[in-house]
């Protein structure tokens, strides 16, 4: 029996008992009368949520990124026990050479030495992630491809972390899309290059893919069986972004469970599953609800201040507040959303995630971090 209209009607008989079944509803009654209504689809929608929870700790290991001009970073990761923290503080320019995203060309949150030893403070293990998106494509060819450019970048990631006695570096290589099986086979011959040089010294190398429901399938240059060999030590595999390959018909969730679910399944076929690592997105996207166009992004500050945002309720499938306004839907992980995709995700077998982004007012997870984390070397 479904029990949530009976829910709503005691609680509605309870409103209106204490307001004395005034003929003149004020605007305030009236607002109160909606929330009823709303935490009551949220309870619906939601019921299986309760299955899951258990204990107040996770279990799974956390890691998060942050980026240059995310201000609002160390105000999660200064009072939660976050393992890893990864700087998006890089990029390949055009030229195939490393750059900084140093603080002064972003209000003082970028990489300097200070915000380095802050970062050190409050994590066990930090990596420089160097970006390569499809606006640097030119130039993640001409690193890839090229053995003195791929020295300068060894040479140059090795000074940088003995500068900030960092663990190691992370490599978000993306625009996978465009990728020919050459772009494929001289990527994997980087990896080796970088392991080769950087796990000897002590330091970890990981490595950001694109997520894959089989090798066969998009992005199909993206060849998982290449890069099992090399001695990665984490994949991290960002299942989120589903509305740019799947959404369509209002449904176009930032992460859907299963297929994120599905994904893990494939990564743990081709890799160690000690060495996965699944993300889970903090932001949200609003979409035309009739008609494929291009997504835009909106960030938890953001949220609150979005046409419609009090008449939302959570979807099942994705764990995510949603809602309608005109002809706009709307998709937002926040704190909730985070920790439906969490729980889902360790009842599946996931042992590391990777949360993008920290700040901009996006939450972070309800439950306690694991002291227990000690990834593979």
């Amino acid at each position: 029996m479904n029990y949530a209209w009976l829910v709503t009607f005691v609680l509605l008989f309870i409103a209106l008992s204490v307001m004395g079944f005034s003929s003149s509803v004020t605007d305030d009654q009236i607002i109160i009368l909606s929330t009823v209504k709303n935490e009551a689809v949220i309870q619906e929608d939601t019921r299986h949520i309760s299955d899951h929870a258990s204990g107040d700790t996770w279990q799974s290991c956390s890691s998060a990124w942050l980026y240059a001009g995310s201000c609002g970073a160390s105000s999660v990761y200064e009072k939660q026990n976050i393992h890893s923290l990864k700087a998006q503080w890089a990029q390949i320019n055009t030229g195939g050479e490393l750059q900084l995203w140093k603080s002064a060309q972003y209000n003082g949150c970028g990489y300097d030495l200070d915000s380095a030893s802050a970062i050190a403070r409050n994590s066990q293990e930090q990596y420089l992630t160097v970006l390569a998106s499809c606006k640097e494509l030119s130039g993640f060819r001409s690193l890839i491809s090229s053995e003195s450019l791929t020295q300068k970048f060894i040479d140059q990631t090795l000074n940088f972390l003995a500068e900030t006695d960092w663990s190691g570096v992370d490599i978000d290589f993306e625009c996978y899309h465009s990728w020919s099986e050459k772009d494929m086979a001289d990527f994997a011959t980087f990896l080796k290059s970088l392991t080769r040089t950087l796990i000897p010294k002590g330091y970890k190398v990981n490595v950001a893919l694109s997520p894959k429901l089989d090798n066969d399938v998009e992005p199909t240059n993206l060849n998982y069986d290449l890069l099992a060999e090399i001695p990665v030590n984490e994949w991290e595999i960002m299942a989120y972004d589903y509305v740019y390959g799947y959404g369509v018909d209002g449904y176009a969730p930032v992460q859907d469970l299963a297929w994120a679910r599905d994904a893990y399944t494939y990564a743990v076929s081709k890799f160690d599953s000690k060495r996965v690592v699944m993300g889970i997105p903090a932001y949200g996207y609003h979409v035309s609800c009739n008609e494929l166009g291009e997504p835009t992004y909106f960030r938890g500050d953001d949220a609150p201040y979005l046409p419609g945002y009090s008449e939302g309720s959570y979807d099942q499938r994705s764990g995510e507040y949603t809602w309608k306004n005109k002809d706009r839907c709307y998709w937002f992980s926040d704190q909730r959303a985070m920790d439906t995709k969490r729980q889902y995700l360790e009842d599946a077998g996931v042992e590391k995630i990777a949360v993008w982004a920290l700040g901009g007012g996006n939450a972070w997870f309800g439950k306690k971090e694991s002291e227990m984390c000690t990834p593979p070397q």
